[in-house]
C-alpha cells in the first residue's frame, strides 16, 4: 500500500463529516485500484452514508463513469432531498452512456418535479433527440428553454440547430440559428453541416456566401462540410471558389482534405480540376489513388484511367481490392486483353487469387475480349464458384457460339447445387433455342415457372425463342398472351408489402409482375417492397426506370433499396451509383453500401467506406459493425476485427449483440485461430448457442481439430439431442484424425 493510501485510509477511519466522505468517494472511485474502489464502497455502505445527497450524488458520478448504470440509479432513487445537481448527475450518466430514452425519460420527471433547469440538463435532453431523430420531442425541450430563457446561453443555441438538422428539419434549425444573438464560426458550421447532410446543397452555398460577407472566417471543418455539398456541374462555381478560399486562408490540405477536393471536382465534371487537385498532393495514400481511378473511369476517361493505375504501381504503391475490380472494369470497356492478362497476373501475385468477385471480373474480362481459353482456365483455377461464376463462363461460351457446350455447363452447375438466376436461365435458354435443344429448353421453362418467374420480360422473350426456334408456334402464343384481370391499385400494392413484410420474397415478385401484366401502377411503396424481395438484375432495372419516371431519383429510400438489390444482382457497379445519388447519405445508406462491399468480398473496400462514413459525420450503429466483422473476414484482418469489438460499446455506443459475436466467432473460425476461438465462446456475455458451437465445430472440421471439434460437437447435442449435422461432422473428424495417425504409422 501507498504512503497516499495509507494516509487516505487513516483519513477514512476517523472522518465523520459527510463532505469528507463525499470527497473520500471521489478519490477511491476514480483511482485505478478496484481494491480501493470496494473498500470505500463497502465503509459507505456501513455508515449508511448514501443516502446523503451530497455521498449519494457522487457515487451516482462514479458508477456512471464506470458504466454501473443500474446500481446508480439505484443510489439515485434512494437519495434524500435530491437536487438538481443529482438529477443532472444521472442525467449526464444516461447521456454519456447513449441510453436515449432513459435520458428523456428523466427529462421528464425533473419538469414534473419543477425544477429549474440549467443549460447542462437541456444539452443531455437535446443530445438524446437529436440521437433517437425524434423532432415531437426536440421542440418539447426547445420549448422549456425559451420559458427558462436560456436559449442564448453558451452552446445551447447551436446544440439546439444541430438537434434540428439531425431531425431532418431544415425550417425549425434555420429559425433556431437566426435566433442566435452572437454567431460564432460553430453556428455556422452546426448550421452548414445540417444543410448538408440533409441535402440542401444550394441552401449552404447561399449560407456560406453569407458568412464570408458578415467577416467570419471560415474553418477547415467548415470547408471539409461544404465540400460536401458541391455534388453536381451547378456548383462548379463554388466548388473552386472555396478551393481558393482554403488557400487564401493558408488551410493545410491534408490528405483527407485533398481526397474531398478530388471528389468534389469529379462529381461536378471537372476532370482537369480533379487532376491537377492529385498531381499537388505529396504522399497519396491508396485510398487516394483508388478515388482517382474510379472518377476518370466514371468520366469514360477509360484509357487516362489505366495510366494512372500504372503510374501508381511504379511509384510504388500497393493496390488493394478495389484498385484491381475499378481497373478489371476499365480493361474490360477498352477490350485490352494484354492489359487484362497483365492484370490478373498481378491479382495472383498480390495474394488475391482465390477472392471470387475478382476471380468473376477476370472471367468476364477474358470472355468479352474473346480469349474463351484463359476464361475457362480462370474460371477452373476459382475455389468458391457462385452462381455469378456459372452465369459469366456460361455467357462467354454462349458469346463463341458453343451452345451445346452451355447447355453441358449448366447441367453440372445443377449438380453443384448452385441455383440459377434470371439471367443464368435467360443465357442457357437462348443457347438451347440455338442449338435446338428443346427437350432441355422444356425443363428450363417448367423450372422458371416453378420460381415464378414466368411473368419476366426477358425470360418470356427467351422462352418464345426457344419454342419459335424449335417449331413450337402454338406454345409461343400461350406465352404471348396473359389473361387481363381489373382490380384496385390499394389492393395489389397492400398484397405486394405484405408478402414482402412476411419475407415471402418470390410471391411478391410473382404478384409485382403480375401486376406489370395488368397495367396496375405501382407507388413509392410498392416498389421499395419489391427492392426488397429482389436478387434479378433485369426486373431491379425495370424498377428503377420506373422509379426515375415517378421522379424517385432523389428519394433516399429509394436509392438506399436499389442499392441493396443491385449488391444482391451482384452489380456493384450500379450499387455505387445509386449510393452517390442519394442526396441525404444516412447511416442506413451507409450500412448497406459497408455490407455490399463485404457480402461480395471486398473487405478492403468495405473497411474504407466504413472510415469514409465516420469523415461524413454519420455515426456507425450494430448493423453497421456486422458488416465491418465480414469484411475483416474476407480480407482476414482478425487484429482489426478485434480492435472494433473491444471498442464498441466505448468508443462508438453500440451495444454488443448476439450477432457480433456470432461475426467474430467466424472470423476466428475461418483463420484458423480455434484456440482464441474456444476462449472467446467462455467470455461470451450469455451463454452459448447451437449456432456458435457449430460454428466452431465446422471450424475444427476444415482445420482438422479433432479434439476441439469433439467438445463443439458434445455441446451441440447436449443444446439438441437430434442435430445430425453435429453426428455427420464429428465422424468425418474422426476419420480424417485416424487416417492421419494410419499414415503416420506407415512413414
Amino acid at each position: 500500500m501507498s504512503c497516499e493510501s495509507r494516509a487516505w485510509s487513516r483519513g477514512l477511519r476517523r472522518s465523520r463529516h459527510l463532505p469528507g466522505w463525499g470527497i473520500a468517494a471521489r478519490h477511491f472511485f476514480s483511482s485505478t485500484g478496484c481494491w480501493w474502489r470496494v473498500f470505500c464502497q463497502t465503509r459507505i455502505v456501513e455508515r449508511d452514508l448514501q443516502r446523503d445527497r451530497l455521498v449519494g450524488t457522487a457515487l451516482v458520478n462514479l458508477y456512471g463513469k464506470f458504466q454501473r448504470l443500474d446500481e446508480a440509479w439505484t443510489i439515485f432513487c434512494a437519495l434524500e432531498g435530491r437536487d438538481l445537481v443529482s438529477w443532472n448527475s444521472m442525467l449526464s450518466a444516461f447521456s454519456e452512456h447513449q441510453q436515449w430514452r432513459r435520458s428523456l425519460e428523466l427529462f421528464k420527471a425533473m419538469l414534473l418535479q419543477g425544477l429549474s433547469l440549467d443549460s447542462i440538463t437541456f444539452l443531455a435532453a437535446l443530445k438524446a433527440c437529436a440521437n433517437l431523430r425524434d423532432l415531437s420531442q426536440a421542440k418539447l425541450v426547445h420549448g422549456q428553454i425559451c420559458e427558462s430563457g436560456l436559449e442564448g446561453a453558451d452552446m445551447v443555441g447551436n446544440t439546439i440547430v444541430d438537434t434540428y438538422g439531425k431531425c431532418g428539419s431544415i425550417d425549425d434549425a434555420l429559425a433556431a440559428f437566426e435566433r442566435i444573438p452572437a454567431k460564432d464560426i460553430v453556428s455556422w458550421n452546426v448550421m452548414l453541416a445540417s444543410l448538408s447532410q440533409n441535402g440542401s446543397c444550394a441552401e449552404a452555398v447561399k449560407l456560406f456566401k453569407r458568412m464570408l460577407h458578415e467577416g467570419e472566417r471560415a474553418e477547415k471543418v467548415t470547408v471539409a462540410t461544404l465540400l460536401h455539398s458541391f455534388a453536381s456541374r451547378e456548383f462548379l462555381q463554388e466548388g473552386e471558389l472555396l478551393h481558393d478560399h482554403i488557400v487564401e486562408l493558408g488551410l493545410d490540405i491534408d490528405i483527407v482534405m485533398a481526397t474531398a477536393l478530388l471528389i468534389m471536382y469529379a462529381r461536378c465534371g471537372s476532370m482537369d480540376r480533379a487532376s491537377k487537385m492529385f498531381d499537388t498532393i505529396q504522399n497519396r495514400d491508396v485510398v487516394l489513388w483508388n478515388t482517382f481511378i474510379s472518377s476518370l473511369a466514371q468520366a469514360d476517361r477509360v484509357k487516362d484511367s489505366f495510366q494512372v493505375f500504372r503510374r501508381m504501381q511504379l511509384e510504388g504503391v500497393r493496390p488493394n481490392k478495389v484498385t484491381f475490380a475499378s481497373v478489371i472494369d476499365v480493361c474490360t470497356s477498352l477490350s485490352s486483353l494484354a492489359d487484362g492478362m497483365l492484370v490478373a497476373a498481378l491479382v495472383l501475385e498480390s495474394g488475391l487469387g482465390s477472392d471470387t468477385v475478382l476471380g468473376n471480373a477476370i472471367i468476364d474480362l477474358y470472355g468479352k475480349c474473346g480469349s474463351l481459353e484463359n476464361a475457362w482456365e480462370a474460371f477452373d483455377r476459382m475455389e468458391n464458384k457462385d452462381v455469378v461464376s456459372w452465369t459469366t463462363i456460361l455467357g462467354a461460351y454462349s458469346q463463341h457460339g458453343l451452345f451445346s457446350e452451355v447447355v453441358g455447363l449448366f447441367n453440372k452447375m445443377l449438380l453443384e447445387g448452385i441455383t440459377p438466376s434470371t439471367v443464368t436461365f435467360v443465357t442457357v435458354l437462348y443457347a438451347c433455342a440455338e442449338c435446338k435443344a428443346l427437350e432441355v429448353g422444356k425443363k428450363i421453362h417448367a423450372r422458371v415457372m416453378e420460381a415464378g418467374l414466368e411473368f419476366d420480360e426477358l425470360l418470356s422473350s427467351a422462352i418464345r425463342s426457344l419454342y419459335a426456334e424449335c417449331g413450337y408456334l402454338e406454345e409461343v402464343c400461350r406465352v404471348f398472351h396473359g389473361r387481363k384481370q381489373e382490380q384496385e391499385v390499394a389492393a395489389w400494392n397492400g398484397m405486394v408489402v405484405a408478402l414482402s413484410r412476411r419475407e415471402l420474397f418470390d410471391e411478391a415478385v410473382g404478384l409485382y409482375r403480375q401486376m406489370q401484366l395488368e397495367g396496375v401502377p405501382g407507388d413509392k411503396f410498392t416498389l421499395v417492397s419489391v427492392l426488397e424481395a429482389c436478387s434479378e438484375l433485369p426486373l431491379v432495372k425495370s424498377i428503377e426506370a420506373r422509379a426515375l419516371s415517378l421522379r424517385l431519383e432523389q428519394d433516399d429510400t429509394i436509392n438506399t433499396a436499389l442499392l441493396k438489390a443491385y449488391s444482391r444482382c451482384g452489380n456493384m457497379r450500379d450499387a455505387r451509383r445509386a449510393f452517390e445519388r442519394t442526396p441525404k447519405k444516412d447511416v442506413v445508406a451507409w450500412s448497406a453500401m459497408v455490407g455490399a462491399h463485404a457480402h461480395h468480398g471486398c473487405g478492403e473496400a468495405a473497411l474504407e467506406l466504413f472510415q469514409l462514413m465516420q469523415l461524413d459525420g454519420v455515426m456507425p450503429n450494430d448493423v453497421s459493425f456486422v458488416s465491418v466483422f465480414s469484411a475483416c473476414s474476407h480480407c482476414g484482418s482478425v487484429e482489426r476485427a478485434y480492435e472494433y469489438f473491444v471498442g464498441l460499446e466505448q468508443d462508438y455506443g453500440v451495444k454488443i449483440t448476439a450477432e457480433h459475436w456470432k461475426c467474430m466467432m467466424d472470423l476466428l473460425g475461418r483463420a484458423g485461430r480455434l484456440g482464441e476461438a474456444e476462449k472467446f465462446l467462455s467470455k461470451m456475455e450469455f451463454e452459448p448457442d447451437v449456432v456458435l458451437w457449430t460454428t466452431l465445430l465446422a471450424a475444427c472440421s476444415v482445420h482438422g481439430n479433432f479434439e476441439l471439434g469433439k467438445h463443439a460437437a458434445k455441446r451441440i447435442l447436449e443444446l439438441d439431442e437430434e442435430d445430425d449435422a453435429a453426428h455427420v461432422v464429428l465422424t468425418s473428424l474422426q476419420h480424417s484424425s485416424q487416417s492421419d495417425i494410419l499414415e503416420s504409422g506407415r512413414g
